[in-house]
This record gives C-alpha cells, structure tokens and sequence, in this order.
C-alpha cells in the first residue's frame, strides 16, 4: 500500500464535504434567494472570523517583533561592553610591555 502521508485522505475528506455541502445546498427545501442569504451570512461570519485572526496574529507578529529588538538591543549592549573590556586590556598590556621593555634609542 502506496504511503503518501495522509494527502489522500485528507483530499478524500475535503472532497467529500465539499460535494455534501453541495448537495444539501441543491437539496434543500429552501428558495434560491434563501439559500443565497444564507451563504452571504455564511460568507460575512467567515470573513468576520478571518478578519480577527489576522488581527490576532499580526499582534502576536509585533510582539514577537518586538521582543527580537530587545535581545538584539541586548546581545549589542553586551558585545560592545566585551569589546571595550578587550580593548582595555589590551591597551594596558601595551603600556605594561612598553614600561618594562628598554626603549628603541636605548639599544641604538
């Protein structure tokens, strides 16, 4: 048996409420301009729904946004408070190795 990850049941499945949502529209002991009432309700609770899930995930979106620049802000912060440490000692190994090293015109 051929395994093709659940696409075809799910096809399968998709397919099989697609043509009984069908069925029951042309089955339906409705008027057309009934049946086209209520698929505009249908329609208008779908997108109300559609409408407050992007907003949710857009707000989610800038949340997470926003806590990505804060550790970055961060991760800078402490980059550069390591790089001037490094830069100090580094500086201060020069003077410790300039102080204790004759000069250059003494050895001349």
């Amino acid at each position: 048996m051929e395994n093709n990850g659940g696409y075809g049941f799910m096809s399968g499945l998709f397919l099989g409420a697609t043509l009984g949502a069908m069925a029951a529209l042309l089955l339906a002991p409705k008027s057309g301009r009934e049946v086209r009432a209520d698929l505009y309700a249908g329609g208008e609770r779908l997108k109300e729904r559609a409408s407050v899930k992007a907003n949710d995930l857009i707000g989610r979106g800038e949340a997470a946004i926003e806590k990505a620049r804060e550790a970055a802000r961060e991760t800078a912060d402490g980059v550069k408070r390591g790089a001037s440490r490094l830069l100090r000692k580094g500086e201060e190994a020069m003077e410790d190795e300039a102080l204790s090293s004759p000069s250059l015109s003494a050895r001349s």
